[in-house]
């Protein structure tokens, strides 16, 4: 189902599961709990749904068997004891009967039954649930950060709590909390496997230059510092250390000013890290072919 699965997309980008192995922080707490994590959104989150919306069907299942208890009592004492047949059929010698009271009565009998024979929760039903839980998510979230987001509607629906005061202070955010998730970083690592392995790859940052007042401001990138990589030959860890920073004019002439500047910069450094790795099976296996697609005339990787 497209709905459940971007929902589960979403709450794993708030957990932030696609990142590395992140080793400070909350993240290290994530990192732990991230297979527990995953069984819950793969396996729990749509067995746990799907015995909701039984639970559901359950309520709406007994209303309308206790309406068919009703009707059947009627239905024995208003036209005959014999109306109904032993399985709740409804006997073929009244199907036909005359007065129309008694044949809506039994109309509604058999209407319920259609009903409480076809009674689930429909796709669409569950779409919608999921899609209302994916925007309520995605509400105060964006590219890494909870933030409150003004909303307008055509009708006044929103009401302020006033107690007579006579001066009132109201914002549209009050009560709410600034969490800045953007710039939670620090390390960042994974495993290799490979000949004489396993290997860990480390990236340290080790500058950062961030926007005053923790705002957003112009977009910052990742560069990596291949002259200053480490090799720590016991540990079998390779330790990438970069900076997190604006783009100077000459990067900016050299990988433009769009989309593609940090894969640009990544495809840049990428020789150069290579090259400082001074183990040969390490290097090899950082070299690899991870993945290739081909996107639109260019091949990456």
């Amino acid at each position: 189902m497209d709905s459940l699965r971007q929902l589960q997309d979403l709450l794993r980008e708030l957990f932030q599961l696609d990142m590395a192995d992140l080793d400070f922080g909350l993240y290290r707490l994530l990192h732990l709990r991230r297979d527990e994590i995953e069984v819950f959104l793969t396996e729990q989150l749509p067995r746990r749904a799907e015995e909701a919306f039984k639970s559901v069907a359950g309520e709406e299942r007994a209303a309308l068997e206790k309406e068919i208890l009703d009707l059947t009592e009627r239905i024995r004492k208003e036209i005959a004891e014999d109306a109904l047949l032993a399985d709740g059929e409804i006997n073929p010698e009244y199907k036909d009967i005359k007065a129309k009271a008694m044949r809506e009565l039994l109309g509604s009998y058999r209407t319920k039954r259609e009903q409480l024979r076809s009674i689930q929760a429909s796709e669409a039903q569950k779409a919608e649930v999921f899609n209302h839980l994916y925007n309520f998510f995605s509400r105060y979230y964006e590219a890494g950060d909870f933030i409150p987001r003004h909303r307008y509607g055509a009708r006044e629906t929103y009401a302020v709590p006033y107690n007579g005061e006579e001066t009132f202070f109201h914002w549209a955010n009050k009560d709410q909390h600034y969490v800045k998730t953007g710039e939670t970083f620090k390390n960042y690592a994974f495993m290799v496997e490979g000949l004489g392995g396993p290997f860990r790859v480390r990236f340290l940052l080790s500058e950062a230059n961030l926007p005053p007042g923790n705002t957003k401001g112009d977009t910052r990138y990742f560069f990596p510092l291949p002259d200053q990589i480490t090799w720590e030959g016991e540990a079998k860890s390779l330790n990438i250390p970069f900076h997190y920073r604006l783009p100077v004019e000459k990067e900016i002439e050299k990988y433009g000013k769009n989309s593609r500047f940090q894969e640009g910069v990544l495809r840049n450094s990428l020789p150069k890290i290579l090259d400082a790795v001074s183990d040969s099976s390490l290097r090899a296996a950082l070299a690899a072919t991870v993945e290739e697609k081909e996107d639109q005339n260019n091949i990456s990787f």
